[in-house]
Order: structure tokens, then sequence, then C-alpha cells
């Protein structure tokens, strides 16, 4: 392992967190069109607690950017 030339500063976690995150059957279109070849999102649920870990994997154009976009 290699120590980093620069030593990090400030944390990256944050001091305090409240609330939580979450997507139900979420539905998405960049073009507004509702039909079912124009969706990017087609019924998304996600559930993120405070201070819980989470990784958005997948294939290229699978919807991970469009996720956290809408955050």
């Amino acid at each position: 392992d290699r120590k980093p030339k620069i030593p990090p500063s400030g944390s990256l976690a944050p001091e305090n967190l409240s609330g939580h995150i979450r997507f139900k059957n979420v539905r998405f279109s960049y073009s507004g069109k509702t039909e079912e070849n124009n969706l990017v999102l087609k019924d998304v649920s996600l559930e993120v607690k405070p201070g819980q870990i989470t990784a958005l994997v997948g294939l290229n154009r699978s919807g991970k950017t469009t996720c956290v976009k809408l955050l």
C-alpha cells in the first residue's frame, strides 16, 4: 500500500444524518413521453437509510446517472 503524498483534509462522513431517500416505482423519461419504449427508468424502487453505503451498478445506459440526477 502506498501512502498519499498529500494528506486528506476534512472528513467524508457528515456529522449529522437524518431522514432517508426513497424511490418507489419511479418512472422517468427525458422526452416527457410515457410510452414504455421511451422510459429511462421503469418502476425503480430504492431505499437508502442514513449512514448506509449504497452503490448503483449496471450496464451503460441503464439509468444509474439518471437516478443520481433525480436526487
